[in-house]
């Protein structure tokens, strides 16, 4: 005899999991299909916005991307590197820190400036 048995608890019964096939309405399938097929043709702000963003201005510009790109990253380390300048200057004085920054903020717009019209006059020319 088992415990179990004595007390009354009957053995567990192994129940089957039964798998249930996924029913596909037809009718909704039909729906989607057409649908699809509607909207390819339609194009989202998303698709074609209105105004360029920086990505797109890089794609216009396939007459020297890697000579582009080396410009680009260069402004990004000098740009570091000013910061860097900046802070440890801060260290010793504040007045030539903010100095450097006034400095920086000029010369950084200036430079973005030269790249804007580099872009657009001579390099959108050269495509």
């Amino acid at each position: 005899m088992d415990y179990k048995s004595l007390m009354g608890y009957s053995k567990k019964k192994k129940t089957i999991k039964k798998e249930s096939k996924h029913k596909v309405n037809q009718i909704i399938e039909n729906v989607k299909e057409e649908m699809n097929e509607t909207f390819l043709g339609i194009q989202t702000m998303k698709d074609n916005p209105p105004f360029k963003t920086p990505k797109q201005i890089n794609e216009t510009l396939p007459a020297f991307p890697k000579e582009w790109k080396n410009v680009e990253k260069s402004m990004v380390m000098f740009e570091k590197s000013i910061k860097a300048l900046e802070k440890a200057v801060s260290k010793v004085d504040k007045s030539h820190s903010r100095t450097i920054m006034v400095l920086w903020k000029d010369t950084s717009n200036r430079i973005k400036k030269f790249k804007d019209l580099l872009a657009k006059q001579v390099l959108g020319k050269l495509q």
